[in-house]
């Protein structure tokens, strides 16, 4: 949700939106860490940043100063 600065949650085979998690910035480019079930999305424009969110609560649970907007995001597990 770019335009929103949030992040929609879907359920897998259905259509429709379960959450919206507020990010903090235009969302961008996302990244999971499975075993950790946290999720990275980089934010906003020039200032940028790395929101995290905790996929079992489905809740922003941190947030990283870049200082620049993000181009890519991995997560190496």
């Amino acid at each position: 949700n770019f335009g929103d600065a949030s992040v929609s949650v879907v359920k897998g085979g259905q259509i429709h939106v379960i959450q919206v998690i507020t990010v903090q910035g235009k969302a961008r480019e996302m990244a999971v860490a499975d075993q950790q079930r946290l999720l990275f999305v980089g934010t906003g424009d020039c200032e940028g940043a790395l929101a995290v969110v905790d996929l079992a609560s489905n809740r922003m649970v941190g947030r990283v100063e870049l200082g620049t907007q993000p181009l890519g995001i991995a997560a190496i597990q």
